[in-house]
């Protein structure tokens, strides 16, 4: 399993290189019945980067997304998983998903669409960021979807609108980070 770094934006007066981290993810092991998935494996993301997991089927890369959010424990005294100046421990687990945007690659949401996009702002830490229409609309025209998705039954859209519908979820949610497994999956060439 390899992280292939993206194209970081350097804040000002920073060189390249030079990014706060976003996220480190530190000595984590993470051990299954049959077999280890990971040992003491280690990354770090800079703020403004976007990075992706690449790896065979099974090496452990939605395993590590889902440890980011607290769903999986490692089992590595010596682990750390911090989300800029914030260590994600069983106390702060709460807090942690409040800073993150996960799509995860299977969606089992139901209802329509606008019943999909107004789930996570229903939560008390997100009623206070509830977008507007216009917002809603703006993205939707740049994930290619138009306005009328918002009636249909989030269950009969394609995969890779589904998708999209996720991804706009994402973007609304304005989280500093964000977790996509599988990001291309269920999308047409002309949306990736």
């Amino acid at each position: 399993m390899e992280i292939k770094p993206g194209i970081a934006n350097a804040a000002a007066g920073q060189k390249p290189g030079q990014q706060q981290a976003l996220l480190h993810y530190a000595h984590c092991s993470i051990h299954l019945p049959d077999r280890v998935l990971l040992h003491d494996f280690s990354f770090a993301i800079p703020e403004g980067a976007r990075s992706v997991i690449t790896g065979k089927s099974g090496s452990g890369k939605s395993t590590i997304l889902r440890s980011i959010i607290g769903l999986i424990l490692t089992q590595n005294e010596a682990a750390r998983i911090q989300l800029r100046s914030l260590v994600l421990r069983p106390d702060t687990v709460s807090q942690f998903r409040q800073q993150i945007a996960y799509v995860p690659q299977e969606l089992l949401e139901h209802g329509s669409v606008q019943a999909v996009l107004d789930r996570p702002f229903r939560f008390k830490c997100n009623q206070t960021k509830r977008p507007d229409r216009r917002l809603v609309l703006d993205h939707l025209a740049a994930l290619a979807l138009r306005p009328q998705i918002l009636n249909q039954s989030f269950s009969a859209l394609s995969g890779g609108e589904k998708r999209r519908v996720a991804i706009l979820v994402a973007a609304l949610l304005d989280r500093p980070l964000w977790l996509i497994d599988e990001p291309l999956n269920g999308l047409d060439p002309e949306s990736r």
